[in-house]
């Protein structure tokens, strides 16, 4: 009965953790940078790993080369490129969301003129001609590099994966934003979010340093130089309370106060010139008549080594660039010095600085409120940008305490595992900041006896300034717009941006916002007497920056009933009675509450309605502000002293019920939502043939290279077992079980096959290559099997001669003990004497037969058959030594009081000592876990539930090992018949 009880618990253990392990997934980030590519991953048991590629590398080139139908990805990308340039496509991060007359597109046309770039007929957006006539968008060929970094992730966490947070530079707008996520739909992925790389350095971090942190701020500033642009960040950490599911709790908190960029100043420019100049070296040495600067390829050549340059100058003064066959034959050798290098860019070195003060400008901060400056990404590795970013701050030391290269994306995992359902992290806020402010304009309505001119006068109001935290949600009130409407949202005063920058940015029109229903409302509401209270628009700001309008309702207050307010009339009376005044003064008083936030709201609305009601009263619901609100609240009440208690509980009754009172005469508000219409204006719209298509172009690559993948496998498959199986027929052993016509035919087809790969078959399918496998292995199986049972025969007829000597000297030493130590029954130890016999006289009359067959033909003594006589033997050996683990000695009669203390002592040291290995197994795996990542349980199960399931692993075992000892009481009782049919009647194995 307890071992059918323990049967069924361990079953439903087992069952609830397969459970567990089910709905448990792994989650990703990208980071997406201008030149290269990072993932990371979270899985069950792997927290915050970087994901590596097929060549085991931590990052990958950004690139994609498309030639034949055929798609290639990292290294192989980037040697095609250099190949074939124009079968190349990199650095197109920068056109995401751009037109064909954004300064952006020209600029990136003058760095790679190989590349033949066309207008979208309808969105005049960037196209990629790709030189075989098909055209590729942006969003497509990032889409086709996210999908192959979704592969690496799966591959490398052995399980599918769907959710991803993707990094962003941080001065994307709202329509380098959208085109992003499009890439990703495009790609499969659900994008849990969209962070900005910077935040995720900065939470990367933070995550590691939470106990540094304390209530005062601590302002970081991190310098990000990467491939193609530079961005300062200004980080401020500190200790936040926060209030959720009813609990008040402390937790760390970064929040971006400045940010400064510069989109063109990187890695990338430095690579360009330096490769501008190897030209003109080449060029002045006049080798060859042939412009260097004509042929793409030989750019393509002078473009890579320019950035082996550039790497090794950062570490040395000086280096040769060498490029083998250059052009027309004619290598390339110069000389290139650091101080050369530096002269190039001295005008790239002289903005280094820009950032930084924009960054502290725009957090209206100096140097001295910052306690460090952390330099991030691979520009900075360059010596003279070290150098000039110490002259702009000011200081010596540079902070380098963070991976340079992959900071950004650890971050972003860890914020895709905070997102997801799986693991439960600790709790880390992050306060983003609104690079780009945002505002709404519409157009105020007049009376006819306005001109024309006063007609069409707009009005804007601000919806997020320039670095408000995010996200959060607005609200606009139109308290005097009687009829359908519109309006648009629009980006705001973008002063604080360069010239340069400015051009970069695009149109400076988001959307036009048109609603429809305000009259038919109307209409429908002002008839019973409600009154009209404005529109109210709904607009949200989420964690990937993107401005989102929710709803649009009107609404409107119905006044309470005649009957109700009559009733309250009679029953409450005009003026507050003395009492309750009172009670109210001494409940404020004692509790240092402030007066009524409702009122401060009613006298701010009722100002809102005295001013121009054309104006929309603007309502920021801000997570920051509620935790302000929380934390005031708590502290008051921490303050209310016991003696407040008495002067409350006076007048509690009745100010409850003057409260209901209140309530119940309060009109009743009524919202109708509103139908919104909304026009994108900064980027046109994809539609949703346009989607589809680009869904099915990917479709269509991605099957191609896995077809393209199955025949390589099966044609390196098949030329494998050729070239193995021609060696194999001059081996000894093959020679030995064959006869010379046997070889000579398997050697003939082997020819023919192999004729026949390198030929016709050299471009077919997976499925010929298998099935002429299926031919050659079919002929050769009955040779193959008798090489191997004629190698690996003597091998195991070894093993079982050496477990039989094992076990006659086992089953000797059995039958020799005393009587007062046996725990073997009579039936246990003829059962072993009965199958070491039995084996015995098997192998010889086996081996025999074996010997009189010559070993051309098919054998009579197996390994097979060897294998199980083996395993029989060393079962029932094992079972008499499981029994002998777990046998008491037999013990000499004693005195009552005697035997009754032993066996408390003995049942006492049992318990204590037994089994010290299981306590501290369980401690340590309760270490190794990650302090601030672990995994949750699945939805719809509580924390207490899951752990209510789990087994404690000393009682379990407490549990086993009294089952093993009523078996044993039962075997040593004497019974032979009980004995036998329990020992006989079903698998030693299966007892154990």
């Amino acid at each position: 009965m307890k071992a059918t009880h323990l049967c069924f618990c361990t079953v439903a253990i087992v069952c609830t953790l397969l459970g567990q392990a089910e709905s448990q997934h792994a989650v990703m980030s990208i980071d997406l940078g201008t030149e290269w590519l990072k993932i990371a991953i979270v899985k069950p048991g792997v927290p915050m790993e970087i994901a590596l590629n097929k060549e085991s590398r931590r990052k990958t080139p950004l690139i994609l080369s498309i030639k034949d139908e055929e798609r290639l990805f990292s290294d192989a990308a980037v040697l095609l490129g250099v190949k074939h340039p124009r079968f190349a496509f990199a650095y197109m991060l920068d056109l995401l969301g751009k037109t064909m007359d954004n300064p952006a597109v020209e600029l990136f046309q003058q760095r790679f003129p190989h590349y033949k770039l066309v207008a979208h007929e309808r969105r005049n957006t960037v196209l990629f001609e790709h030189p075989s006539g098909v055209k590729f968008s942006p969003e497509e060929l990032i889409g086709m590099i996210l999908g192959k970094a979704k592969e690496y992730a799966e591959d490398f966490a052995e399980q599918k994966i769907k959710d991803a947070v993707i990094t962003v530079p941080v001065y994307f707008n709202q329509a380098e934003r959208r085109a992003l996520l499009h890439a990703a739909e495009i790609a499969g992925l659900q994008v849990m979010q969209l962070l900005n790389d910077n935040t995720a350095v900065a939470l990367h971090y933070g995550v590691f340093r939470r106990k540094d942190f304390n209530a005062t701020a601590s302002n970081i500033m991190f310098y990000d130089m990467g491939a193609g642009s530079t961005v300062a960040t200004i980080a401020s950490y500190s200790i936040v309370k926060t209030k959720e599911a009813g609990y008040v709790e402390t937790v760390p908190q970064v929040s971006i106060l400045g940010v400064g960029f510069d989109r063109t100043l990187g890695g990338l420019e430095m690579q360009l010139r330096l490769k501008d100049h190897l030209a003109k070296v080449f060029n002045a040495h006049k080798k060859t008549a042939s412009d260097v600067t004509s042929s793409p390829r030989s750019m393509a050549k002078l473009f890579k080594e320019a950035g082996k340059l550039m790497t090794v100058l950062s570490a040395n003064t000086q280096f040769v660039a060498q490029v083998e066959s250059l052009i027309d034959d004619e290598d390339f050798k110069a000389p290139v010095t650091r101080a050369e290098f530096e002269e190039l860019c001295h005008d790239l070195f002289d903005r280094v600085g820009a950032p930084v003060e924009q960054a502290l400008h725009s957090a209206q901060m100096t140097m001295d409120e910052i306690s460090q400056v952390i330099l991030v990404g691979g520009g900075t590795r360059v010596p003279r940008v070290q150098e000039e970013l110490r002259k702009a701050i000011g200081r010596q030391e540079l902070g380098k305490s963070v991976n340079a290269d992959e900071a950004s994306a650890l971050g972003a995992v860890y914020q895709a595992a905070a997102h997801s359902k799986t693991f439960r992290v600790k709790k880390f806020i992050i306060r983003d900041g609104c690079l780009y402010p945002i505002q709404v304009e519409f157009q105020r309505e007049r009376d006819s006896t306005h001109d024309a001119v006063e007609e069409q006068k707009k009005t804007k109001r601000t919806l997020f300034n320039h670095m408000n935290p995010f996200p959060q949600k607005k609200v606009l009130t139109f308290n005097k717009h009687f009829k359908d409407f519109g309006f648009n949202v629009n980006y705001g005063d973008l002063s604080f941006l360069t010239p340069a920058q400015f051009g970069f940015f695009g149109t400076t029109n988001i959307s036009e916002i048109g609603l429809s229903g305000v009259d038919a409302s109307l209409e429908k509401h002002l008839s019973d007497t409600s009154s009209f209270k404005g529109v109210k628009a709904h607009f949200k700001m989420g964690d990937s920056g993107l401005l989102v309008l929710d709803s649009v309702e009107a609404v409107y207050e119905k006044p309470p009933s005649p009957d109700l307010e009559s009733t309250l009339s009679i029953k409450e009376p005009t003026q507050p009675g003395y009492l309750s005044e009172i009670g109210k003064k001494f409940t404020n008083l004692f509790s240092g509450s402030l007066p009524d936030t409702e009122t401060s709201e009613e006298s701010s609305q009722t100002d809102a309605k005295e001013s121009e009601a054309d104006e929309p009263e603007s309502e920021q619901k801000s997570e920051e502000e509620a935790t302000k609100n929380e934390e005031k609240v708590q502290k008051d009440e921490k303050v209310v002293p016991p003696t407040t208690v008495k002067p409350e509980n006076v007048t509690n009754d009745a100010n409850k019920t003057a409260e209901e009172k209140e309530e119940a005469a309060e009109p009743q508000v009524v919202k109708e939502v509103l139908e919104a219409n909304e026009n994108i204006l900064d980027l046109v719209a994809v539609t949703a043939e346009e989607f589809k298509d680009s869904v099915e172009l990917l479709a269509l690559y991605m099957k191609k290279d896995k077809d393209r993948a199955a025949n390589e496998h099966a044609k390196n498959a098949l030329e494998s077992f050729l070239i193995q199986y021609q060696s194999d027929l001059g081996e000894e052993s093959f020679q030995a079980v064959s006869e010379e016509e046997e070889r000579e035919k398997i050697r003939e087809v082997l020819s023919e096959v192999g004729d026949w790969l390198y030929e016709d078959g050299s471009d077919t399918t997976a499925d010929v290559y298998n099935a002429k496998l299926k031919e050659l292995k079919s002929l050769t199986g009955a040779l193959s099997a008798r090489e191997t049972e004629f190698t690996q025969r003597p091998l195991a007829l070894k093993a079982l001669k050496d477990v039989m000597n094992f076990s006659e000297v086992f089953l000797n030493g059995s039958r020799n003990l005393p009587e007062e130590m046996q725990i073997y029954t009579d039936v246990e130890i003829n059962m072993l004497d009965k199958v070491i016999n039995e084996t015995k006289d098997w192998i010889k009359v086996m081996d025999a037969k074996q010997r009189k067959l010559s070993p051309t033909v098919r054998p009579v003594l197996l390994i097979q058959d060897i294998a199980d006589k083996f395993t029989a033997l060393d079962r029932e050996v094992k079972y008499l030594l499981n029994k002998a683990k777990y046998a008491k000695p037999k013990k000499p009669k004693a005195a009552k009081n005697e035997s009754v203390i032993e066996e408390k002592i003995e049942t006492s040291e049992n318990k204590t000592t037994e089994f010290p290995a299981a306590d501290e197994e369980e401690k340590t795996d309760t270490e190794e876990q990650p302090d601030i990542l672990q995994v949750a349980p699945p939805d719809g199960e509580a924390d207490d539930a899951v752990e209510t399931q789990e087994l404690p692993p000393i009682e379990e075992k407490e549990e086993e090992l009294t089952e093993a000892e009523e078996e044993l009481d039962t075997l040593d009782s004497g019974d032979d018949k009980s004995t036998k049919t329990e020992h006989h009647g079903h698998d030693p194995d299966d007892e154990l």
